[in-house]
């Protein structure tokens, strides 16, 4: 869904001594917002506010990734508007 290319991009990063580490936060959001949105996976064919909350969360992991063993990173106030017309319900 993401390419490590678009998102070094936005995350402005221009080396590749990160590539590993972006790589794996990628895969974490990518299957957060699949979880978030109650679905099996996701694909390059996903709509724009779908993947853009996903590359948001990229960002967030990014800028904590030396904090998060200490505290719950929750998603942004913008998460949830971006995802919930995208959402599946599980009915019980």
């Amino acid at each position: 869904m993401l390419t490590l290319e678009e998102t070094k991009h936005y995350l402005s990063v221009h080396q590749q001594h990160e590539d590993e580490l972006i790589t794996s936060l990628m895969t974490t959001a990518v299957r957060a917002t699949a979880d978030y949105l109650n679905v099996a996976s996701l694909d390059q064919t996903s709509a724009a506010p779908i993947k853009d909350a996903a590359l948001m969360l990229v960002g967030r992991l990014y800028a904590n990734a030396q904090d998060q063993g200490n505290r719950r990173l929750g998603r942004s106030d913008i998460y949830r508007p971006l995802l919930a017309p995208y959402r599946v319900t599980i009915s019980n």
